[in-house]
């Protein structure tokens, strides 16, 4: 009986020097992405929580405001579809249709 238990112990000191081997002040490149990746997404989360909307001087409902929004914003996501997509003179006039577009319902375009 004490041999098979002496198995058991060497094996599993044998995969915990394997795993210990690693030197504690290097960091992985995923390990490095991965804390790049939750910075830009909280970048962009707080971003879109800073728009602050101009509504029609008879929208006084709730939900009237909350459907203004959803479209304002589904209009300028397709707007920024486009522009990454146009080039030469479309480019332009998208660009100039995105500003006036944002300037006219954005309080901070």
């Amino acid at each position: 009986m004490s041999t098979k238990t002496k198995s058991r112990n060497a094996s599993k000191t044998k995969t915990r020097r394997a795993t210990g081997t690693k030197a504690k002040g290097t960091t992985s490149k995923s390990e490095t992405d991965a804390k790049n990746v939750k910075d830009t997404v909280t970048k962009i989360v707080e971003s879109k929580r800073e728009m602050k909307y101009v509504y029609p001087e008879a929208m006084d409902d709730q939900i009237e405001k909350k459907k203004f929004r959803q479209k304002v914003r589904n209009h300028i996501y397709k707007l920024e579809r486009d522009i990454a997509k146009a080039e030469g003179k479309e480019l332009k006039t998208l660009e100039k249709e995105y500003k006036d577009f944002r300037k006219e319902v954005l309080q901070v375009p």
